[in-house]
């Protein structure tokens, strides 16, 4: 029996061996199918005479640490064992190329190409050292190329093998690693290495995709040795002028001799990588093939640069620093309308990198998805969006300011994404809030844990951490909007039940010692490294206040900075600022107050009432049926509470209030007969449904129905006591159902719709013979049944994403919000069969934040009433940024 017929006999329960398709130093490669799993994998064999001087027991010990290994750039472990003396690895089959089959294809790549995968690798590796584990063989053929994106294989057999082995190797004289990639350290044969020695490997690599070949050749391993540990590489933009000269500081300082002259980290490397003002400090290099063919007087000559540069720079260091404070300078951020700023219905936009130099906020969808991160740097004239992060709020740097963290509301997530372009990760997708994190550099992010007050996690996930529960005896509702002070302490906002923003307070929590107080009322506060404490108000003013982060006490009187900052929904104000003194906000009047405007199908707005301004934010907008008359949820701002009611937008003047009782009422619908308005209200007994006369006259009379969870909006048909209702009901698991009452007549509701998708938003037409409804949480769609014989048919409404569905009093169109929260119109034909004729853009993108109610109303004459922004018309507020903005507040230190 051959050796593959006995790998293939004795693996058979578990792979089935296809062919061989590669071999490498230290393993033969099998494409197999995993039999327990039915998918394709790459199933490494090592090469008996390894296998030999290893042992299983000692290989499979030390392989289990790279099995811990999980990043989107690095190719997980799936098994590993040792079957009848055969030691073997299993890792995904990846159908793509290597990096080194690219460059036998193509030679050299394209500089952004380059410096992409080196980023990508280098993220691999930051993540492996900061965990302990060296690859030691970083080389082109282990890194594949899947998607657009690269993945490191192998990662740390090689520090397996060599752990399991090393001594029995270097006495057979086989050796790991590959000559033109390994580090003098490696070349040398030094047993321990650090993260250096592969930072000096993609160093290597980098430089072959920029040259077309690796910065040492030779005829024999022994020749690429010597010179790895002798010679100086050739400069990249000799041999190619489109090579940036950071990027050729960044490699060549990867590939010094000594590892203390290289990057401490693979992610300094990857910084300075893309890094446009980045340079070396490292000796010249050589300008021609071979040191060694150089004149001595050549050698003298680049050893005096050398010396005239070190003189240079210690003469940077050490001459007198000017005492002239930097110059503070303001401007505004042009954003093109395709990369414009969106307006969320909560949660803040906006985060600025520690450097000051990068801006992460919240843009539009791309190909009508929903509203998402884009990055813009601010020595470049565009954004650009950042993939796989649709539905994105409350973005936060990692301290490196190479990663960014942010939430999602539907499901609710917290993910991590890196800018360097791997897809996200999710770190957590349960009990938890959506009122931002922090990421500290004691490797943890803190949070909002939904109910249980402030939170933290490891950053790369793992097990959450109490650090300040909720005073619950003392009113405390949610935390909000965490930021880490020096030393460690955190600052947070806190709700407390049955107050406004303005009864919002900062508080501050150390978890060194366990202490918790509270600071000062405010919605959002950050430090600024003056020493200051700087916050928001409820009134939008801009505070800063002296703070001893010791003490964790203020310590001084505030001085106003602003007086025009924006406060949105829920007291949420966009600003941040930077630990290198730079501070963006947006500013504009408080865009919480929400107006009614009619929007024609050009595009043009008109206030429905310009004599009346609304007192609270509106939403939840219903018109009459034929009518004139508009119900409508509106904040109460006293104690923010949700009241209903009803304004004839036929004439000027206030709206009249049915509601009176309760911290919510709202999601108001109209009977049949345009006499009565049934909404949700909140009470001492829970959510239920009730009912009142739209004139206001009479008693507010609940509906014979039970209460429930509701998981969204509900419709109805009928008039009097003759009504049929269809709800959202919460479900296990966050599923969400729809159910059918009859009030007075069921005892408990009739499914309709049940099952694991969440659906939710139900919408009769005018008739009553259809039912619109959304499905779905992130991949949202709207869908058409016919009622009340609902399995008689399915139509899709939407192209893509959809919810919000609403009908046109007529019954032809079917009106729905599409990922980037434009109102899409589709006409539809109801005989002889159901059918969508066309779709057609409404010309209006809503983003109000409507729970239950719906957020747009249409017409009789077709235009769409919709809530709008009171002050500021329609126009998103001015994005400002403030540059040394820090040394305004040392100066009015002194000068105090």
């Amino acid at each position: 029996m051959t050796d593959l017929g006995h790998l293939t006999a004795v693996l058979s329960d578990r792979y089935r061996i296809d062919h061989e398709i590669g071999q490498g130093g230290m393993a033969t490669v099998y494409l197999a199918d995993d039999v327990k799993h039915d998918r394709k994998v790459a199933l490494k064999v090592l090469r008996p005479e390894l296998a030999a001087v290893i042992g299983a027991e000692r290989f499979l010990q030390e392989i289990k640490t790279t099995a811990n290994l999980q990043h989107p750039h690095i190719l997980p472990l799936h098994d590993s064992g040792e079957a009848d003396g055969f030691l073997f690895y299993v890792m995904p089959f990846i159908e793509g190329e290597s990096l080194r089959d690219r460059l036998d294809r193509d030679n050299v790549l394209p500089v952004d190409q380059a410096v992409r995968i080196g980023r990508e690798v280098a993220d691999a590796l930051d993540y492996a050292h900061r965990h302990g584990v060296i690859h030691r063989d970083i080389k082109p053929e282990n890194i594949l190329l899947h998607d657009g994106r690269a993945l490191v294989a192998d990662f740390g057999i090689a520090l397996a093998v060599t752990s399991a082995g090393e001594t029995r190797m270097t006495e057979t004289g086989m050796s790991l690693g590959t000559p033109h990639y390994m580090s003098p350290e490696q070349a040398m044969g030094e047993r321990e290495l650090h993260a250096q020695s592969d930072v000096y490997a993609l160093g290597a690599v980098v430089y072959e995709m920029l040259s077309g070949e690796p910065p040492f050749t030779g005829p024999t391993a022994q020749a690429i040795v010597a010179r790895v540990v002798t010679e100086q590489p050739r400069g990249l933009t000799l041999q190619r002028h489109t090579v940036p000269p950071h990027v050729e500081a960044a490699v060549l300082t990867a590939l010094e001799k000594l590892p203390a002259d290289r990057f401490e980290t693979a992610a300094a490397f990857s910084e300075a990588l893309d890094n446009p003002a980045f340079v070396t400090a490292a000796p010249a290099v050589s300008r021609e093939p071979s040191v060694s063919s150089q004149p001595r007087t050549t050698l003298i000559g680049v050893a005096a640069v050398a010396v005239l540069a070190t003189i240079a720079a210690l003469w940077g260091w050490l001459r007198p620093q000017s005492t002239t404070p930097l110059t503070v300078s303001r401007f505004a951020v042009a954003l093109p309308p395709e990369e414009n700023l969106q307006t969320l219905p909560v949660g803040h936009r906006l985060a600025l990198s520690p450097s000051g130099t990068e801006l992460i906020y919240v843009g539009p969808g791309t190909g009508g998805g929903r509203a998402m991160l884009w990055l813009r740097r601010f020595d470049q004239l565009h954004a650009r969006p950042v993939p796989s992060t649709g539905g994105a709020r409350n973005p936060f740097f990692s301290p490196d300011g190479r990663s960014v963290g942010f939430f999602t509301e539907r499901p609710r997530t917290m993910k991590v994404v890196s800018l360097s372009g791997a897809p996200p990760i999710t770190l957590a997708d349960t009990a938890l809030g959506v009122s931002g994190a922090a990421w500290g550099e004691d490797g943890y992010i803190y949070f909002d844990g939904d109910s249980y007050g402030l939170q933290r996690m490891p950053e790369g996930g793992g097990p959450w951490e109490s650090i300040a529960p909720l005073a619950r005896d003392s009113g405390e509702v949610g935390v909000a909007w965490p930021h880490i002070l020096p030393g460690g302490a955190v600052i947070y906002r806190m709700r407390y039940a049955g107050s406004g923003r303005d009864g919002h307070t900062i508080k501050v929590t150390d978890p060194r010692r366990g202490t918790t107080k509270s600071l000062v009322a405010g919605l959002r506060a950050q430090y600024a490294n003056s020493g200051h404490l700087v916050y928001a108000t409820a009134e939008g003013q801009l505070l800063a206040v002296p703070f001893d982060t010791e003490a964790l006490e203020i310590v001084g009187q505030p001085t106003a900075l602003l007086e025009e900052l924006g406060v949105g929904t829920f007291g949420v104000v966009d600003f941040a600022i930077s630990s290198s003194g730079t501070m963006i906000y947006v500013e504009g009047s408080d865009p919480v107050v929400g107006d009614l405007f009619w929007i024609d199908s050009d595009g043009t707005a008109e206030r429905v009432d310009s004599s009346w301004s609304p007192e609270g934010n509106i939403r939840g907008v219903a018109l009459e049926p034929g009518g004139t008359r508009l119900a409508f949820e509106m904040l109460r701002p006293s104690d923010q509470g949700w009241d209903v009611f009803v304004k004839d937008i036929a004439l000027a003047g206030p709206p009249i209030r049915l509601t009176f009782d309760g911290p919510y009422n709202g999601a108001p619908v109209w009977t049949t007969d345009a006499q009565t308005v049934v909404f949700f209200s909140a009470r001492e007994d829970g959510v239920r449904l009730y009912r009142k006369r739209a004139d206001g006259a009479g008693t507010t009379r609940p509906l014979p129905i039970a209460a429930f969870d509701p998981g969204g909006r509900f419709d109805i048909l009928g008039s009097g006591d003759d009504l049929y209702v269809v709800a959202t009901v919460q479900g296990a698991d966050s599923e969400a159902d729809l159910v059918g009452y009859q009030p007075g007549t069921d005892s408990s509701p009739t499914p309709l719709l049940v099952g694991p998708e969440f659906t939710s938003q139900p919408a009769f037409s005018p008739d009553g013979r259809w039912l619109a409804y959304r499905i779905g949480t992130a991949n949202q769609r709207v869908f058409v049944r016919p009622f009340p014989d609902i399995e008689d048919g399915l139509w899709e409404i939407s192209s893509g994403f959809g919810s919000n569905p609403q009908w046109s009093p007529d019954g032809r169109t079917i009106y729905y919000r599409d990922g980037a929260n434009v109102i899409i119109a589709a006409d539809i034909a109801t005989e002889p069969t159901f059918r969508v004729l066309r779709r057609r853009d409404a010309i209006w993108q809503s983003t109000v934040f409507t729970p239950f109610g719906s957020p747009y109303a249409i017409g009789n004459d077709g235009r769409l009433l919709v809530i709008g922004t009171q002050g500021t018309g329609l126009e998103a507020g001015l994005l400002v940024v403030v540059q040394n903005f820090v040394e305004e507040l040392r100066a009015g230190a002194e000068g105090g």
